[in-house]
């Protein structure tokens, strides 16, 4: 019974989050949620792209990116195993979503920006390579 009235209680946030064309996201520093309308959260990013002098680029560097490192592991025969090469290569790369954390600590409650790579296959590749430069290398094993 208690689960049903959860579920209800999710559903009518929900529910009232679209209405409002409002979202809910972490905040920088704590375990606080934030609502925010989606309109001044875009603005927030924006607002940071615009003042951190990044340049927009004309063509997808993921796709270049991903040739690059498939090149690279196809030549790297003795870290990867044949069998094991297509758990390091993406076959549909993209460039990861830029989220923001709120910064509820300061005037005008900027963002701080996050990029999650965890399952992007470069993170892959660099882990294995890692450990087996931990493994094989004696100059690395005394690290």
């Amino acid at each position: 019974m208690i689960h049903q009235h959860i579920f209800f209680f999710m559903h009518s946030i929900k529910d009232k989050l679209q209405k409002n064309k409002a979202t809910v996201t972490k905040a920088d520093k704590g375990s606080s949620l934030i609502i925010i309308y989606r309109h001044g959260y875009e603005q927030k990013i924006h607002n940071f792209i615009s003042n951190s002098g990044a340049k927009e680029v004309n063509n997808n560097i993921t796709t270049r990116f991903q040739k690059d490192l498939r090149s690279t592991i196809n030549d790297c025969t003795l870290l990867i195993d044949t069998e094991k090469k297509g758990r390091f290569i993406n076959l549909n790369p993209g460039t990861p979503p830029l989220r923001g954390l709120v910064k509820i600590h300061k005037e005008g409650t900027p963002i701080r920006p996050v990029v999650n790579l965890h399952k992007r296959s470069i993170v892959q590749t660099s882990k294995t390579a890692h450990r087996h430069s931990k493994n094989t290398h004696p100059i690395a094993q005394r690290i």
